[in-house]
């Protein structure tokens, strides 16, 4: 009886900890907003640098650690996304309640006079499978 209980107390906790994980990944955005979430995995090349996001601006809206991950949400529209070099960025048409990802890069020194970093947005299931792991900023 003791045993039965156990595993039924067990099950119960189980499973109300994956309802509440669903929850927390799956939030509801307005349709007047998309979120945006960026990683970085930079290898060898700036592995110490924190490369910057850039929307719509030269400022950086952040900068972006080796092995982390960001997540903002912006308004629907056009937005002009890049890195450190706005040649390398991308006017991308942003639909409301839809998340897009991108990952930050290191662009090889041989291209630039430094070290230089872009955003490639790509697709949901590559970016899940990258971002295990990576720390939250």
């Amino acid at each position: 009886m003791i045993k039965k209980f156990g595993a039924i107390l067990f099950m119960c906790g189980f499973l109300y900890s994956i309802a509440v994980c669903q929850d927390q990944k799956e939030q509801v955005l307005p349709a007047s907003r998309a979120k945006l979430v960026f990683y970085r995995v930079t290898g060898f090349p700036g592995r110490d640098v924190h490369a910057s996001i850039k929307i719509d601006g030269e400022q950086p809206v952040h900068k972006i650690s080796n092995f982390h991950s960001w997540a903002t949400d912006i308004a629907v529209g056009p937005h002009l996304i890049f890195g450190d070099d706005q040649r390398y960025g991308r006017t991308y048409m942003l639909e409301g309640g839809k998340t897009y990802y991108f990952r930050v890069d290191a662009i090889p020194p041989s291209m630039t006079k430094g070290i230089r970093f872009r955003v490639i947005k790509v697709p949901a299931d590559l970016a899940d499978a990258e971002m295990t792991g990576l720390d939250a900023d």
